[in-house]
């Protein structure tokens, strides 16, 4: 379809079309009222007779009655992120086994209804009749935003959640904790609020951080649109922020303050002190409470080892436990954490930094270094993979070498629409790499005007290429598809870079 992205994976062009003329009604089952929601997404979009419009409720869906009809089916054994579209020109049929499913195939659907224009720039109110069967590749498609380094606030959070949904994303991974601030409210520690949550940044006190109620309130408002908000406390490096309130923790004892740059900081956690577990379980106690994911993410990445090597407590923790080097050391680390996650009965996640000391044990594991070998005996050790490498997926990268906006390194929309989290090399292990996402580290993006060239339209190319099949992909296609989506962009007032070469609009 020339509208849709992600583009469906199976599509059959039929005869004719359906016109959308007022008073187009929207209709519903009365056996799921919950397909109110999604019904009244429709509406919104429909041209309008009147202001009243309100679905109306079928007590079987009949396939007689013209409109749109939206349909829950019972499948025990469908995915329940399929959906089915057919558009003929008396009806529009919508039907899934699973919310899901059916809020994806609205999401198609309401971009197929945008107002579309023809040469003259007269106003097309007519779909094409088609049959689409679509359901996605990976079920981990996702994206990182990094609220550490720059604050993003509550209302920004929604906006960009509200775009990930249109585009079927469904894992939104938020990087709370890092060198640079801390930014989830412990109650049990107050102090990662009052002192790690603020930094100073040329005498000005800058920071901020989401109470749990606001927190709580973007966990609800992302389930509502089937995204899984996936938190990550960052350890056992990248924790200056932490240390800065909690120096004894440390291995060198502080006192430490808050970075305002980049790189990466040579203090991390004293892994042979037990407070610092104690303190990391209290945290960990309070976030599995926090978030119904059944993922939380534990970093794991660049940790330097230079201060376990000059540490008595560390050094004693290594020899007790009988481990060869620092890596080692580094995975200790992990699988404790890894181990406490487990009896909440959450699943851990990891940077695959941590397979420098070995393979960590029952976790996920998420390769942001693109290597093919590494990927692969990773796999053989049974883990599974969640696939966002710095060539196609790093949204702190310019987009052009010639933008000035953006970290070293170049990501073109090209080359995020090159993506495949399952390349040949793996095939074999398809069932074992879970999907992808993008990752937006803010060093260099200070606002939500920022933030938003740098995520759009990028993201569009990531979509497609975690939902659709390989075979389905087509770069000049998605091109031609992705032009109508600045209109949009526009309305909601996201700042979309423009792509290169492309007259957007024309």
């Amino acid at each position: 379809m020339k509208t849709i992205i992600p583009t469906p994976n199976n599509v059959e062009q039929t005869a004719g079309s359906f016109a959308l003329v007022e008073g187009l009604q929207v209709y519903i089952s009365n056996d799921h009222s919950e397909l109110l929601q999604f019904a009244e997404c429709l509406l919104k979009v429909l041209p309008k007779k009147d202001a009243d419009a309100r679905p109306k409720v079928l007590s079987d869906c009949e396939d007689r009655v013209d409109g749109i009809v939206l349909r829950l089916v019972d499948s025990a054994d469908a995915d329940e992120e399929a959906y089915s579209l057919q558009v003929t020109p008396e009806r529009i049929l919508l039907q899934a086994a699973g919310q899901a499913g059916l809020a994806y195939g609205v999401q198609s659907l309401m971009q197929m209804l945008s107002a579309d224009f023809d040469a003259n720039g007269a106003v097309i109110r007519e779909i094409p009749c088609v049959k689409i069967e679509d359901a996605p590749r990976f079920k981990w498609r996702g994206m990182m935003l990094d609220v550490t380094r720059h604050f993003f606030h509550v209302p920004v959070v929604k906006k960009l959640i509200d775009s990930l949904h249109l585009y079927k994303i469904n894992k939104l991974h938020m990087h709370l904790n890092d060198d640079q601030g801390w930014r989830l409210d412990i109650k049990k520690h107050p102090e990662f609020t009052t002192t790690a949550a603020w930094r100073d940044e040329d005498g000005n006190r800058y920071g901020g951080f989401y109470t749990q109620d606001e927190m709580a309130e973007l966990v609800a408002y992302a389930s509502e649109r089937y995204i899984t908000i996936i938190p990550e406390i960052e350890m056992p490096g990248h924790c200056l922020a932490s240390l800065s309130a909690h120096p004894h923790l440390s291995c060198s004892g502080g006192p430490f303050k808050i970075w305002t740059g980049a790189g990466i900081c040579e203090e991390v956690y004293c892994v042979g002190k037990e407070e610092t577990f104690e303190l990391l379980c209290d945290v960990i106690d309070e976030v599995v409470e926090l978030f119904p994911s059944p993922y939380i993410h534990i970093g794991g990445d660049e940790v330097p080892k230079k201060r376990w090597s000059e540490c008595e407590c560390c050094q004693k923790r290594k020899e007790d436990e009988g481990l060869a080097n620092e890596e080692e050391l580094h995975v200790y680390f992990m699988n404790r954490m890894a181990n406490y996650l487990k009896e909440k009965s959450k699943t851990p996640v990891m940077w695959d930094d941590v397979l420098e000391g070995g393979a960590p044990k029952n976790t996920k594991v998420m390769f942001w270094r693109d290597g093919t070998d590494s990927n692969i005996k990773a796999l053989e050790s049974g883990l599974d993979l969640i696939m966002t490498p710095t060539t196609h997926c790093y949204f702190d990268y310019k987009q052009a070498e010639t933008d000035k906006m953006g970290q070293i390194g170049v990501v073109t929309l090209e080359s995020a629409y090159a993506f495949n989290p399952c390349p040949d090399k793996l095939l074999g292990f398809e069932g074992k790499v879970l999907g992808g996402q993008a990752n937006v580290w803010t060093e260099t993006i200070f606002t939500l005007s920022e933030l938003e060239y740098m995520v759009f339209p990028r993201i569009c190319a990531i979509a497609e290429s975690v939902w659709t099949q390989t075979a389905r992909k087509d770069w000049k296609s998605f091109v031609g598809r992705l032009q109508g989506h600045y209109t949009y962009f526009d309305r909601n007032g996201i700042n979309a870079r423009p792509m290169d070469g492309v007259l957007v609009g024309a």
